[in-house]
């Protein structure tokens, strides 16, 4: 034989034998594939017999392999004959393949519950062309379906809770340094309280509401960052450009793997028309009470002091001529002149505690230095008082409320603090006023007795009216209680739109 045939022989054979070797590696593979994958897998002839059968997919049908070969698509799951056959055939008679059918059916070996499952279908060719048969790829997909409606579900009944929650929604991106970015989402009840339709508001951010007037604008979303969560209030401007006082609560959480913020925006006009509506009616309140204060005052002064003061001269008148009179009745007229001169003091006293004329005559400074002074004599409390001499009248409503101020103070100090000493100071600078009384002791309330059904005494009865009395003139109150004592500090801004004016105002 001669070479080049000779040579021709042996390429032709090693060809051979690598179609054969390749054909055996494609079978093993084959082989482990329908062994080992982890979907089912199955052959039907064309009278829909199987013909292979792996294990996976005999474990979905609760048969073992043997009982599957030879036999009939009817004969092992009659239960889905009716609906894979007519797959089969339109396979078989297009020659075209069918993707991803999903199918529900009960497992022989839980026949209770329904299983869900996604199959796709493959004509097989022989080596002429023809379709001799069908392939089957099945996924069991009922674990993942479950989850799939539980999410579905949870994302349902949020979509629901956010869209027709009660107060405003809004979500959107922020910065580390509290800059928002644009709406990411924004419910109903927020297009209706702000006047804007969703896809509006989706091109805006809240940067687009705020009072441009504030310094740090940022510094409650950056809270949020912090801390998870704060709650502020805040006025917000509509689309008609009204101004609407909001309650705001800030959550921060992760959006996409970017910080973001839940911002729930409840709209509080009520709650503060309500709230000023209290205020008025503290005022007047307050107003009356005072006004009745110094009505009964005068009224102590003008009419009960003069009829003691008769009595006391027609008792003086009979003490002149008494000399008729035995000693027992001497005595009975003494005891009387005694008691109606406690009687003219003691109505001095509360006339002047109700309303004191000095404060009406010359101001506010006097009316303090002649309170300090009476209630060091009645309390044995040393006062000392420290009034600026550029001091200045204010208006009675004004000198009215600061007066009643030292009076609750005093009258605090010498029910729960204990303390020996007190200091009154007043004085005007740098545009405001400052009304300061500070003891040595603490301001406690006294418990009722081991037993007792009595309620305790309620300390905080006349500081709320001490706070309402100064929020009224557009000032604040605080009270600092500590180890080295309490100090009651009221600050009134002059010229802050509450009448206090110091250029038309006069000196003692």
């Amino acid at each position: 034989m001669a070479a080049p045939e000779r040579r021709r022989e042996i390429e032709t054979t090693l060809q051979t034998n690598s179609q054969a070797g390749s054909q055996a590696w494609d079978l093993a593979e084959l082989r482990i594939i329908y062994e080992r994958a982890p979907i089912g897998l199955y052959s039907l002839d064309r009278e829909f017999r199987f013909v292979r059968v792996n294990e996976y997919l005999a474990r979905l049908n609760n048969r073992p392999i043997a009982e599957h070969v030879g036999r009939n698509i009817r004969e092992v799951m009659p239960g889905l004959a009716d609906s894979l056959e007519p797959l089969y055939r339109k396979v078989l008679e297009t020659g075209r393949p069918i993707f991803d059918v999903r199918i529900e059916w009960a497992s022989p070996a839980e026949p209770t519950e329904m299983r869900e499952k996604v199959s796709s279908y493959y004509p097989v060719e022989a080596e002429d062309g023809s379709i001799i048969g069908v392939t089957g790829v099945v996924r069991d997909v009922t674990e993942m379906a479950r989850v799939e409606r539980a999410l579905h579900e949870r994302e349902e009944r949020y979509r629901l809770l956010f869209e027709k929650a009660n107060d405003g929604l809004f979500v959107f991106h922020v910065d580390a340094d509290g800059t928002p970015g644009k709406f990411q989402e924004a419910n109903e009840t927020a297009c209706r309280m702000l006047g804007y339709t969703r896809d509006e508001l989706l091109q805006m951010s809240p940067d687009d509401f705020r009072d441009t007037s504030i310094p740090d604008r940022n510094f409650f979303l950056r809270q949020a960052l912090q801390k998870g969560q704060v709650v502020f209030e805040r006025e917000i401007r509509t689309k008609t450009g009204a101004r609407m006082p909001a309650e705001i609560s800030a959550t921060a959480f992760d959006l996409r793997g970017k910080p973001a913020i839940l911002s729930v925006v409840r709209d509080i006009t009520e709650h503060k028309e309500k709230e000023e509506e209290l205020r008025q009616l503290s005022t007047r309140l307050l107003q009356s009470q005072d006004e009745e204060r110094r009505r009964i005052a005068r009224e102590l002064h003008d009419s009960f002091a003069q009829r003691v003061l008769a009595v006391n001269l027609n008792l003086a008148l009979l003490e002149q001529n008494a000399g008729a009179l035995d000693e027992r009745a001497k005595r009975a007229l003494a005891e009387t002149r005694e008691i109606m001169d406690s009687f003219a003091k003691e109505i001095r006293s509360l006339s002047y505690v109700l309303h004191p004329p000095v404060l009406d005559e010359l101001g506010l400074a006097s009316a303090i230095e002649e309170t300090a002074s009476g209630f060091s004599e009645r309390s044995g409390i040393h006062m000392e008082v420290e009034i600026q001499p550029e001091t200045e009248r204010l208006p009675q409503d004004v000198e009215v409320a600061l007066f009643r101020i030292v009076q609750q103070a005093l009258a605090n100090v010498q029910r729960h603090s204990g303390s020996p000493t007190v200091k009154i100071r007043l004085a005007q600078n740098d545009g405001r006023l400052v009304l300061e009384i500070a003891d040595r002791g603490q301001w406690k309330i006294r418990k009722p007795e081991k037993g007792s059904k009595a309620e305790p005494e309620r300390l905080g009865v006349g500081i709320p009216g001490m706070r309402e009395r100064i929020r009224q003139l557009g000032g604040n109150l605080e009270i600092k209680s500590g180890a080295s004592g309490t100090t009651v500090r009221a600050v009134l801004p002059l010229n802050q739109g509450n009448g206090v004016n110091n250029g038309n105002s006069h000196r003692r």
